[in-house]
């Protein structure tokens, strides 16, 4: 499938009633915030035709892809968007591939213009991309406390001392160094890691495709309905109340 026929296919999936969409952000992330995208995970890539991180702008680059153009912003992106599309543009996105920083400032950004981001459940490029990569299933091992520096039961009391403060029933870890660093979902009596089959050995571990399953099981427990973000540690993160 080449370029024009992908863009056409992805224009057909826009304007499906269940999308219902006229602009389609695709990003260069994946559902972990990673600054290293696994090549299943490269879906501007797959869609417009430019692969790599950097991309060396010129006028030439418009006769190697016809159909897509390339605009050279001096803003953000969010700003870019809000300034350029039409009044009451929808503009759709999968959830699980922006934070919520990056949601609230894009909708911020879009008021002047009286549009709408739309959380789409799919992700669109996804239902195109017939022979997409699979997902890396490199193995994963422990290190002992003699290289972590601290052992894993420390971190779980550290990181539970903070829920407590923060009168927070759990965490849900998602990027890449956090994991490793503890393991992705803790509460205050269990941690559960979402992690590819056979990557580990010895630890209790979910299918990574369970993860948004698991989650909403894990809110439906409580009591409250809201969501919220904290900085219990250095990097992004999403905090479950209930």
């Amino acid at each position: 499938m080449n370029t024009s026929e992908t863009l056409a296919r992805l224009r057909e999936l826009m304007g499906k009633k269940e999308n219902n969409v006229n602009t389609y952000v695709v990003v260069s992330e994946d559902q972990h915030g990673s600054e290293y995208i696994a090549e299943c995970d490269q879906w501007w890539a797959f869609i417009s035709g430019f692969a790599g991180i950097y991309w060396y702008i010129s006028p030439r680059c418009t006769d190697v892809v016809t159909k897509v153009t390339l605009v050279m912003i001096e803003s953000s992106e969010d700003t870019h968007l809000g300034k350029h599309l039409e009044e009451s543009s929808r503009i759709g996105i999968n959830a699980t591939l922006i934070t919520v920083q990056a949601a609230s400032s894009l909708s911020k950004n879009l008021t002047p213009s009286k549009s709408t981001l739309v959380s789409l459940p799919q992700i669109l490029a996804d239902q195109i991309w017939i022979d997409r990569p699979v997902l890396p299933k490199n193995p994963i091992v422990h290190l002992e406390e003699k290289f972590s520096g601290e052992s894993h039961e420390s971190k779980l009391g550290r990181r539970r001392d903070e829920l407590n403060k923060k009168q927070c029933r759990a965490i849900v870890l998602s990027a890449f160094d956090e994991i490793a660093w503890l393991y992705a979902v803790v509460t205050m009596d269990s941690v559960t890691l979402f992690v590819q089959g056979g990557a580990l050995a010895d630890v209790d571990v979910k299918p990574y495709e369970e993860f948004w399953t698991s989650l909403k099981e894990l809110k439906s427990e409580g009591k409250g309905d809201r969501a919220y973000t904290a900085s219990l540690s250095d990097a992004k993160c999403w905090v479950v109340k209930v």
